[in-house]
C-alpha cells in the first residue's frame, strides 16, 4: 500500500512540474546547439524581477569559479555583466549584458563556464511577463556557435542551466 502510494505522489509531482517547467535541447550538431526553457513562476514582476537580480541567492556557487555566492552579481549600471569577484582579487565576466529592458527581457552574450575557454559566441535570453493569473512566464534560450566541435555539449550545459532556473523558481516564489 506505501508503495502505491509514494508512486501515485511521485506521478502526480511529475506532472505538476511539467506543467510549470519544460527543458529543452532544440538542437545538438556540429558547431551549434540550443537550449529552451519554460516556466511559470508563482511571483508577481516586481518581486521577481529583483530576486533576479540577486543572482547570488540563487546560483549554486557549486557552478562558480570561487565557490562563494557572495561573490556573485548582476550589474546593470556601469559594467553590464554577471560577473564573479575572485578570492585573489581577480574577477570573472561570465557573461556580458546585452539588452535590458525592465519587466521584459534581459539577453547576455558569451559563454558559460567552460564555454568560455573554446572559441564560440553564445546568447542567453530571460524573457518574463505576467500573466492574467499574476504569474511570471520566464522563457529562456541559450544558443551557442563556434568554430568547435560542440556536439554533446548541449546536455550537461542544459542541466547546468536548468539546475540554476529551478533554484530562480523556488527563490522567487519565497515569500
Amino acid at each position: 500500500m506505501n508503495r502505491i502510494f509514494y508512486c501515485l505522489v511521485f506521478f502526480l509531482g511529475l506532472s505538476f512540474y511539467s506543467d510549470s517547467a519544460k527543458a529543452d535541447i532544440v538542437s545538438d550538431s556540429g558547431n551549434e546547439f540550443s537550449l529552451k526553457f519554460s516556466y511559470v513562476i508563482n511571483s508577481d514582476i516586481d518581486t521577481f524581477e529583483k530576486k533576479f537580480f540577486a543572482i547570488d541567492q540563487w546560483w549554486d556557487p557549486a557552478h562558480s569559479y570561487s565557490g562563494n555566492k557572495e561573490n556573485l552579481y548582476l550589474d546593470i549600471t556601469q559594467g553590464q555583466c554577471f560577473c564573479e569577484k575572485l578570492n585573489s582579487g581577480g574577477f570573472v565576466r561570465h557573461l556580458d549584458i546585452a539588452h535590458y529592458e525592465p519587466r521584459k527581457i534581459i539577453r547576455f552574450l558569451g559563454g558559460l563556464g567552460p564555454l568560455q575557454t573554446l572559441p564560440v559566441n553564445g546568447v542567453m535570453e530571460f524573457s518574463f511577463i505576467q500573466n492574467q493569473s499574476h504569474q511570471i512566464e520566464l522563457t529562456v534560450t541559450y544558443l551557442v556557435a563556434g568554430t568547435v566541435q560542440l556536439k554533446g555539449w548541449a546536455t550537461p550545459v542544459n542541466r547546468v542551466i536548468e539546475e540554476q532556473l529551478i533554484r530562480l523558481k523556488s527563490y522567487a516564489e519565497k515569500k
